[in-house]
Order: structure tokens, then C-alpha cells, then sequence
């Protein structure tokens, strides 16, 4: 019996062990397991972001094709489908054929199953499922006259009809799932990853009678043609030839038949009337700038959400010692930079930084670095370096994130052999190590330091490089006065599509000067033509391109940019036609000068003041967010008509340029020699036109507008932006 039960006593043991010993090895497979999830799961929210960005851009480019379609129709045909509100199965649904798979009608959430709810569904092979439905802006308590055409019994009432359109605006939403799934009522319940895009976009309305909208006198030296033409004034001082109906007192100019010479087509001038009267003043409404840092301009324009860990674009951001943020390397004066490049393979910056400085790591945030989507974005954090150079901590304050990993550090001397204080190989730092250059050029070079996974190189990183790692000269930190020199960026030395951040002392009276051709801008573009890297360009200063070059945004499609050489950008001819604009190219806090080295510059433009000169090639808007009326002048020979852009303007066309797209501003915009414009100019301010111009489009300013010598406004209903389809007419208040 004892020894019955000595034996009982000894099992009880060995199952007690075996147990503890069980429940240690599930808790370590369920920290592995848990990891492995983590690494998964953020993978998974990276494809359903891809997802939900394909689909969208299918829907927007649905979109832009039904409102060129015709440029005289709102979308109350997108709201609602039946043209009945009272039958709801097809409201605010996108057509079964937008995508491929067309997998029905899906609510979010599940079981909500009302038209405000409802969704049509794609499935996106090999990948997940996107939801996809289209809902109007609240435009029913504008006032705005140009809207009236479109309005509809029960429409303009002030009490939102969500079914109705009445300004050709128009928002687009789209889920991202993953993974797919046989189910499809599974599909979002039980998804793994789930982004959600909304974006607005606005068609804007053409007029269906006029080219020529003045809420006062209209002075014209050349001609208004086209098949729709026609002007509204208060009275209508010069004109060599108005096309279509006039509705204007007529005190000196020329009203032909329809057969008007130098114009191509002419609509009659049925309807016509010289009496006056107030004409209704334009509203115009200016893309809003949000800064260089603002979420948007990591994507497409009035876009939010956008993700700094997506890998398919890199993100570079270049820091002058300079900036007045207290314990950056070098000080103030020292004429140096740092370089920093986002890590979007790191899932917790602060595990990682920890485990690389220790204590030295202060204040990071635990970010996972593969998504972020805050607005505005982080800034890097302070990383200091001991004596031979190498980064020895890093320290953040708010509004930064450790994801920014240190990558160089430039003119202190040549390139560290190794800028990664890990252990392992040594990995060098990505500047210059030949002397005289004294490590001044960043190199992206085959090895990356301080990433969360320095395995990594640019093949496998971020965007992609055939060539890095070969010495280049591609960005450049000066010495005096401090600033960046960005040039002879390809595909093969330089990871691409990438954008490039620029932070300069806003307060050095040295830099930020780039004012209509004077200065010394903070960042100096000398490209060259090969346009073979695609790029985007944000800096808290000026933006100056030096010497010709040509630029394609990330998201552009330029396959035809290097057919367009001189003279070869006319903004109607074929290969400017097949540019796709869609995203930007530069946005400035600063001023940005262009000066005749604009050989082809694709994407949409923002900065403080824009000046061009002698043959300037856009393909894209431009954006002016100087106050009006502008602080700069733009010389046009005291010409009365224009006599205000001798002393003010913000956007500047000197001589011989070219834009296909749209160029906004609150302040003047001035155009003086021969300007090809086909697209929408407006302005908060005024507009002077002057000399041989030729525009295919629309123009509207809440004051005034002088035009002289020789200008033809073709007007035919259709034009406008390249980039966002916007329609053409002529609407101004205001002309002399």
C-alpha cells in the first residue's frame, strides 16, 4: 500500500511538470505566433490600401470620361441611375462594368441595407475586394448663378437632395478588403484589412451660350471664336471679331455674321442684345494649400489618407543643419544637412531604436512606420553623432516619428565607412567619399543603414533602381549660401518614383529668395531632359529649375514626355495630350521660378509665387497661394488695360510659355508674349493678357481683366484641365 502509493504521489509530479512545462511552451509559440500575425496583418493593410487606390482610379477616370463626354450635363445620371429617387436599388451605385468581376450590391455595415449604405462590389483578383459608390457634395444652398442650368425641381431649395447634382462635384468612395473570399457576405465582416478612400472631385460647368462672362466693360484687342462663343458684358469696348450672341452694349467693336475671318468655326449671333445691365460676379474658389507637409502631398491632389510605409514610392527628406530646431549636428552656420528616408518595413520605430542606442533613444514613438496616415505628416526626430560622425541616439519631440531613419550627413567631411552603429557588416553612410567632394552629394548606395531590416537594398526597398550604387552626383548640399541642388536624378542612380522632402532656415536672409527671377532659391532643380526618374518636390522655401530639365511626378503617366523637345510642347498637340498630370510635381512654401528651363515639367505645382519665362513647358495646373493682389511685379509695358501686373502679380508668364491645365491664384495673374494656353485661368484678383496669346479654355476673375493686342479666346464648349477635366468658357468681372 505505501508503495502504491509512493508511485500514485510520483505521477502526480510528473503531470505537474509536464503541464507547467506545457503552458511555458504555449506562451513562447503564442509570442512567436503573435509576431508572425503582426508581420502578416501589416502586409494585409498595405494590399487593401493597393486595392482601394486601383479601384479608385478606375472610378475617377469613369468619372473625368463621362463629364468630357458632355461638358453641358450635371451627374444626377451617376446619382441616380432610373432618374427616380423613390426607387432606391440603384442610387449612388457606379456601373457593373467599372471593374471586372462585378460581384453585386453589398452594404457597410452588413445588414444595413438602405441606399445610403449600399455598395457595388468587385472582386480584384489575387488580391481582395473593393466596394465602390459615388455620393454628391451638399450643393443645394449655393447661390451661385452658373448653377441655375442645372437645377431641377426640387433642387437649390437649401435642404440637401443627395440624389441631384447641380455643380458637377461629385465624391467617390472606395473600400479596400483583404483577403477575398468565396462568401461575399463574409467579405467585410470577416476581412483581414480593410482602407477606406474618399475623395471629392470637381468638373466644373461650361457655359452653353457665351466665351465671355463680365460683370463690367470688356476691351478686346483680338477675336472670341468657336462654335458656342459669345459675350456678356456690360458694355464691349474693341473686339476685331465677337463670335455668337452678344448680350452687351455695343460701344465699339465688331459684331460679323457668322462667317468670322480668322476663326476657325463661329456660332451666329441669334439672341443678341445691346442692352445693359449687372451681370452676376464669379466665385472663385482656390485649391487650398495645406503646406509642404501636408498628408496630400504624398498623393494625388485633395486626396487624404495617403500612407508613408506604401513601399511603391520612397521618401527621401532632406534637413539643413540650419533649421532652429535646438541639438541637430553642426549648429546653425555649419553649412551641413542631414538625410533621412522612410522606413516602411519597420513595424515599431521605437522597439527598433531602442534596441540600436539603448537609453540614447529617447522620447520615440512605438509607430509601426508601414502605416502611417496623419496630417500633416511627422517630421524626423534629432539624431546627434559622436566624433567620427556616426548617429550615437536619437531624440523626439512631438510631431516627429523614428521611422525617419538617419541615412547620411552631409559636408562633414568624406562618407563613413560605417554609419550604422548595429552590430554586423559595416554599412557606409549614403554620401560622397571622394574628396574634394568632402561627403557633399548624397549617394544611394547598395546597402541602407540605420532600417529596421538592413538586409534591404533600394532593389527590394522602396520604389526601384537599376543603377544605385554607383558613385552619382545626384542631391547636392551647398556650402554658401545654404541650400539644395537636386540634379542628373534617373532610374538607374537614384530610387524611383520617390519624393524628395526639402527643410531649410526659413529665417536665413541668404535662402527663400526665389522672387520673379531675383534671389537665391532653397532648392536649385537641374534635372536635364533624360526624364527617366519620376519625382516630386516639397520645400518649406523657394524652388528654382536652373537649367532645362523635365520632371514626371509619381503618379503621372509620361510615356510620351520624351517626344516633346523646344517649341514641341503646344498644349494641343498629341504628345502633351497623352501626358496624365495627375498628382504634383512641386509644392512650395516659397516662391518658385521657372525661368525657360521648364522643358517638360508634368504634375501639378504649388507654390507661394510662380513666374516663368522664354518657352516654359507645364503639363498641369498651377497654384499660386500668394494673397492677392500679389507682391511682385510683372512688367507689361504700362499698358493701361493691364497697368496692375506692373506692380502686382502672383503668377507670371513672360514670354513664350506653355500650359495644358489650370492655373489658380488669389492673386493677379499676368500674361505677357505669345502664351499657349489650354485650360482655366482664374483668380481671386485680376488677369492681364496681352500679346499674340492664344487660349483654348476658360478664364474668370473677380475683378478685372485687360487684354491687348492680337489674342484669340476659342471657345467650342469642351478643354480646360489636363489634369482634372475642367471645362471651358470665358466668365470674368470685371474687363477693361
Amino acid at each position: 500500500m505505501k508503495t502504491s502509493r509512493k508511485r500514485g504521489f510520483a505521477i502526480l509530479i510528473i503531470l505537474a511538470v509536464i503541464a507547467t512545462t506545457s503552458v511555458v511552451l504555449a506562451t513562447q509559440l503564442a509570442a512567436v505566433d503573435n509576431q508572425s500575425i503582426m508581420a502578416v496583418r501589416a502586409a494585409e493593410e498595405m494590399k487593401a490600401r493597393d486595392v482601394a487606390e486601383g479601384c479608385l482610379e478606375a472610378a475617377e477616370a469613369y468619372l473625368q470620361d463621362y463629364a468630357l463626354e458632355d461638358t453641358r450635363r450635371d451627374f444626377d445620371a451617376l446619382l441616380d441611375p432610373d432618374d427616380t429617387i423613390s426607387t432606391t436599388v440603384d442610387n449612388f451605385l457606379p456601373p457593373t462594368g467599372l471593374l471586372p468581376n462585378n460581384l453585386g450590391v453589398l452594404a457597410i455595415p452588413p445588414g444595413v441595407n438602405d441606399q445610403f449604405h449600399q455598395y457595388r462590389a468587385f472582386r480584384v483578383s489575387g488580391q481582395g475586394a473593393c466596394f465602390v459608390r459615388f455620393d454628391d457634395n451638399s450643393d443645394d444652398s449655393s447661390t451661385h448663378a452658373a448653377f441655375e442650368r442645372f437645377t431641377d425641381a426640387g433642387e437649390g431649395t437649401g435642404a440637401d437632395l443627395p440624389q441631384r447634382d447641380r455643380d458637377r462635384a461629385m465624391m467617390i468612395t472606395v473600400v479596400g478588403i483583404v483577403p477575398d473570399r468565396s462568401n461575399l457576405a463574409d467579405l467585410y465582416p470577416r476581412a483581414h484589412a480593410v482602407a477606406s478612400l474618399t475623395v471629392l472631385r470637381t468638373l466644373p460647368p461650361v457655359s452653353d451660350d457665351v466665351s465671355i462672362e463680365a460683370g463690367d466693360t470688356a476691351n478686346l484687342d483680338g477675336s472670341i471664336c468657336g462654335d458656342q462663343a459669345g459675350l456678356i458684358a456690360d458694355s464691349v469696348t474693341g473686339g476685331a471679331c465677337v463670335c455668337g450672341m452678344l448680350d452687351a452694349q455695343l460701344i465699339l467693336g465688331s459684331q460679323p455674321p457668322p462667317d468670322c475671318a480668322g476663326c476657325t468655326t463661329c456660332a451666329p449671333n441669334t439672341g443678341s442684345s445691346v442692352l445693359a445691365g449687372p451681370r452676376p460676379n464669379p466665385n472663385v474658389e482656390v485649391p487650398e494649400y495645406g503646406g509642404y507637409l501636408s498628408n496630400e502631398s504624398f498623393g494625388l491632389p485633395e486626396s487624404s489618407g495617403n500612407n508613408l510605409g506604401s513601399t511603391s514610392v520612397c521618401k527621401l527628406f532632406f534637413r539643413d543643419d540650419d533649421t532652429p530646431t535646438p541639438g541637430f549636428p553642426g549648429g546653425a552656420g555649419s553649412g551641413r544637412a542631414q538625410v533621412f528616408l522612410w522606413d516602411s518595413f519597420d513595424t515599431n520605430a521605437q522597439t527598433t531604436l531602442n534596441a540600436k542606442f539603448g537609453g540614447s533613444a529617447v522620447g520615440v514613438p512605438a509607430d509601426n512606420c508601414t502605416n502611417i496616415t496623419s496630417d500633416p505628416v511627422p517630421a524626423p526626430c534629432n539624431w546627434p553623432l559622436d566624433g567620427g560622425g556616426v548617429p550615437n541616439g536619437v531624440t523626439c519631440a512631438v510631431g516627429q516619428s523614428g521611422c525617419w531613419k538617419l541615412v547620411a550627413h552631409l559636408r562633414d567631411g568624406t562618407g563613413v565607412a560605417d554609419f550604422d552603429p548595429s552590430g554586423g557588416a559595416a554599412i557606409p553612410e549614403l554620401a560622397s567619399t571622394a574628396n574634394p567632394n568632402r561627403g557633399d552629394h548624397f549617394e544611394a548606395k547598395t546597402a541602407i543603414p540605420n532600417i529596421a531590416n538592413t538586409a534591404k537594398t533600394w532593389a527590394n526597398f522602396c520604389g526601384g533602381c537599376t543603377g544605385c550604387g554607383a558613385s552619382s552626383k545626384t542631391v547636392t548640399h551647398l556650402s554658401t549660401p545654404a541650400a539644395f541642388q537636386v540634379g542628373n536624378i534617373t532610374a538607374a542612380n537614384f530610387p524611383s518614383p520617390a519624393i524628395l522632402i526639402f527643410e531649410t532656415n526659413a529665417a536665413d536672409p541668404a535662402t527663400n529668395g526665389t522672387v520673379f527671377g531675383g534671389g537665391v532659391p532653397d532648392v536649385a532643380v537641374d534635372l536635364g531632359v533624360a526624364a527617366t526618374a519620376k519625382l516630386t518636390i516639397l520645400a518649406n522655401g523657394g524652388v528654382a529649375v536652373t537649367n532645362p530639365s523635365k520632371l514626371c511626378c509619381p503618379t503621372c503617366s509620361c510615356a510620351t514626355l520624351g517626344a516633346i523637345n523646344g517649341g514641341q510642347c503646344d498644349p494641343e498637340s498629341a504628345n502633351v495630350i497623352a501626358l496624365d498630370a495627375n498628382g504634383f510635381a512641386i509644392r512650395a512654401d516659397g516662391n518658385c521660378d521657372f525661368g525657360g528651363a521648364a522643358a517638360g515639367l508634368v504634375g501639378r505645382i504649388d507654390c507661394d509665387t510662380i513666374v516663368s519665362n522664354n518657352g516654359d513647358c507645364f503639363i498641369g495646373d498651377l497654384v499660386s497661394h500668394e494673397p492677392k493682389p500679389g507682391p511682385y511685379d510683372c512688367p507689361m509695358g504700362g499698358v493701361p488695360a493691364t497697368l496692375f501686373c506692373d506692380t502686382s502679380s502672383g503668377i507670371c508668364f513672360k514670354n513664350s510659355a506653355n500650359l495644358r491645365g489650370a492655373a489658380y491664384a488669389h492673386s493677379n495673374i499676368c500674361s505677357n508674349n505669345n502664351l499657349s494656353f489650354s485650360g482655366i485661368m482664374q483668380t481671386e484678383g485680376s488677369i492681364g493678357w496681352k500679346n499674340n496669346g492664344a487660349l483654348l479654355g476658360q478664364i474668370i476673375a473677380e475683378e478685372h481683366v485687360g487684354a491687348k493686342n492680337n489674342n484669340q479666346v476659342t471657345f467650342n464648349g469642351i478643354g480646360g484641365s489636363a489634369a482634372q477635366g475642367i471645362a471651358a468658357t470665358i466668365w470674368i468681372d470685371g474687363m477693361w
